[in-house]
């Protein structure tokens, strides 16, 4: 059934790619009208927005600072600003040169949840369709994400990481077969985080592993250090996960990473 439903999604995007400026244009006239009401929407007529061109000429390009003071106000519970209703979460990511706080505050919705529910299966759909892999929900998937604990910035509102935000809602279904689980989910310390991992899953029949790939090799070298530990003459994760198949890599740029990977996993 899911590679069923992987073969479904691959062919809906590989159709969506062969219109993908009809199909674009379409969603952004979409979230116009969405948002038409908003303070943002107002100040910038979406409403009468009919094509890119019209966007293009009533939204001028700024930089995320210039967004700071509504979102400052956005944490603090303002409704209907940039997006209809409360957001409800906030991704604190990077510092940047164009803020004030030294840190940007993602503004996260209900909708956005589900755009990246639907990313996130988009890329399992993908591996699927390419290698017709039968087994890779036969045990675990394994993410090397921050901790998803959240500050509650005002009432109904909480910031947090974007992968640990997404970690709270991963589907029923998925939440299954999905590690590390509380309390080594929200360990705090990343590095007191890998040696619970690797510790606490040894001996679990892992066969996916998601997260920034420069952690992958890290996360490796934690697992041989257990299996010395273990007086278990392990030099390949291979021998410690037999069926790990896939490794999904976001963050940086895999390449410089591919020759210490392959040689940790064997």
């Amino acid at each position: 059934m899911l590679r069923a439903a992987a073969r479904f999604r691959v062919a809906q995007w590989n159709a969506r790619l062969r219109n993908c400026e009809m199909i674009q244009s379409a969603i952004l006239l979409k979230h116009c009208n969405t948002a038409a009401e908003t303070e943002f929407g107002r100040t910038h007529s979406l409403k009468r927005v009919r094509s890119y061109e019209d966007f293009k000429a009533q939204v001028p390009l700024r930089k995320y600072g210039d967004f700071e003071s509504d979102l400052i106000r956005m944490r603090q519970g303002a409704r209907d600003v940039l997006w209809p209703g409360l957001i409800p979460f906030y991704g604190q990511s990077s510092g940047s040169s164009s803020t004030a706080l030294q840190h940007k505050f993602l503004p996260i919705s209900w909708e956005q949840i589900g755009w990246q529910k639907k990313a996130g299966f988009d890329l399992v759909a993908r591996y699927l369709n390419l290698t017709g892999d039968r087994g890779f929900t036969g045990g675990f998937s394994l993410g090397l994400f921050p901790p998803s604990v959240l500050k509650t910035e005002s009432p109904g509102v909480q910031v947090g990481s974007n992968p640990g935000i997404m970690l709270r809602h991963v589907p029923q279904l998925a939440k299954m077969i999905t590690l590390p689980r509380q309390p080594i989910r929200d360990i705090l310390d990343y590095d007191e985080k890998l040696t619970a991992i690797a510790e606490t899953y040894f001996d679990y029949d892992v066969r996916s592993i998601s997260g920034t790939t420069c952690w992958f090799s890290v996360l490796f070298d934690r697992m041989l250090e257990v299996a010395k530990a273990r007086d278990l003459n392990f030099t390949k994760i291979s021998e410690i996960w037999p069926n790990l198949r896939v490794l999904f890599g976001g963050g940086v740029h895999a390449e410089p990473y591919r020759k210490i990977i392959d040689e940790r996993v064997g």
